[in-house]
């Protein structure tokens, strides 16, 4: 197993990374187009400790894996939500953000979800010019492939994209996966899903993970990361990791297989 190369050094390419990624950060997220109303008001919370969201009612604990929450941020506009920061030890980052499609926070539909993903993932891939006093680069990213992933949810999708990217010198994997959360539901909602014969969705969930593909176990705790994220939105029994064995030492075959994994619609 590789460790940390020259170029990305715990001390220097995270520090870089953790600056790029952070720099703009509605870029990370598809909405560097949108521009902040002047009545928004924005509230840093502390990162060391469990965060409730107050209208999904999911608690987010100081650790995920290997990644430690470093930061929320909430915005009273409801397009740009919530923000919910994990960090790696060597530079890794993981932004969870919880938003709406308007500023009135209406409920959301299932076919709302494919248009979302797909333009989320194409203003990414345009590879926008990040600049600061100390990192003047452009991101270069390349589409690695994308999935449908069917066990998120209970019925619905989650859609998922895998990114290489460059940032200067700096090599990096990013992945970007959305989603649609219900939270819980007053009357007033079951009378609409009721009246439209429909499930209604509380808000957009977006994450957005990178890490160095410099540094091989960082890939491993990015996806133990992303597995365990998923438990947490989308609670559900764990699956069976490998089959059993019987008293005699035959296998005992798992009770649901895996699920099998589709392409994105319209995807590449």
């Amino acid at each position: 197993m590789r460790k940390n190369s020259p170029r990305f050094s715990p001390r220097t390419g995270a520090a870089v990374l953790l600056l790029a990624l952070s720099a703009v950060p509605a870029l990370l997220f598809g909405a560097e187009e949108k521009k902040e109303p002047a009545h928004s008001v924005m509230r840093e919370l502390p990162g060391n400790t469990p965060y409730v969201h107050p209208s999904l009612e999911i608690s987010f604990p100081p650790e995920i894996g290997s990644y430690r929450k470093t930061a929320v941020v909430e915005n009273a506009n409801p397009v740009y939500g919530t923000i919910v920061r994990y960090t790696g030890s060597r530079g890794e980052s993981a932004d969870i953000y919880l938003y709406s499609n308007d500023t009135g926070g209406a409920l959301l539909e299932e076919k709302e979800l494919l248009p979302e993903y797909e333009k989320t993932k194409n203003m990414l891939l345009k590879g926008k010019e990040k600049s600061s006093s100390l990192v003047p680069v452009k991101e270069e990213i390349r589409l690695a492939g994308e999935k449908v992933l069917r066990d998120w949810g209970k019925s619905l999708p989650a859609y998922r994209c895998d990114f290489q990217c460059s940032l200067g010198d700096e090599r990096y994997n990013s992945t970007l996966i959305l989603s649609l959360l219900e939270g819980p539901k007053s009357a007033y909602v079951r009378e609409q899903e009721a009246k439209k014969k429909k499930v209604l969705y509380g808000k957009f969930v977006k994450i957005r993970i990178s890490w160095s593909s410099e540094i091989a176990s960082s890939t491993a705790d990015a996806e133990e990361f992303l597995k365990a994220l998923s438990f947490l939105l989308f609670p559900r029994p764990a699956p069976v990791s490998a089959p059993q064995a019987d008293k005699k030492g035959k296998s005992i075959p798992s009770p649901a297989g895996e699920k099998r994994q589709e392409k994105v619609p319209g995807g590449h």
